[in-house]
């Protein structure tokens, strides 16, 4: 067994979460029959996710001093949001919304997006109080899927994708 240690994000990680949010990109690209989106980037990274002032949480996994894996997650005021792909529900109260969980293809099957998934939901109980944590996962992406099912998460399926979720 892996020893992962996940951790806040700091400074010094953005360059290699920029290599991985690449790596993430190209395999959605190969997956979904598109070419890379050009705008992953230190900067866009830094003005979206990772402003200290922002709602997003960052998590990141560490193994043999290697970055290998981080989570994302927002915090939801209960206010309708503008996410990726235009206008949203509005987002449940008191909750956190796990936006990307993503590790390198040599760490998946190692506990990697567990412990980043519990360690996520650790963080949000005692810094926010939050009642739920949960994700949308697509439905053609079953490795995710199984994460979050093992995890104990309820599952309510959609069209194209199924939302898991959890008390905390």
């Amino acid at each position: 067994m892996t020893d992962i240690k996940v951790r806040p994000y700091t400074k010094s990680d953005l360059a290699r979460i920029v290599e991985l949010a690449k790596e993430l990109d190209r395999e959605l690209a190969a997956r979904v029959g598109r070419k890379p989106k050009p705008d992953v980037s230190e900067r866009f990274y830094r003005g979206k996710y990772l402003d200290p002032k922002g709602y997003y949480t960052v998590l990141v996994a560490v193994a043999a001093n290697s970055l290998d894996g981080y989570i994302i997650g927002s915090s939801s005021t209960g206010r309708p949001e503008i996410g990726m792909y235009g206008p949203q529900e509005p987002s449940r109260a008191s909750s956190t919304e796990i936006n990307i969980v993503f590790t390198t293809a040599d760490s998946r099957q190692r506990g990697f997006g567990k412990a980043m998934v519990k360690s996520l939901a650790d963080y949000v109980r005692e810094n926010y109080r939050h009642r739920e944590i949960g994700g949308f996962v697509a439905k053609w992406n079953e490795p995710s899927a199984a994460l979050f099912r093992s995890l104990g998460f309820d599952e309510e399926v959609q069209d194209t994708r199924s939302w898991f979720s959890q008390k905390l």
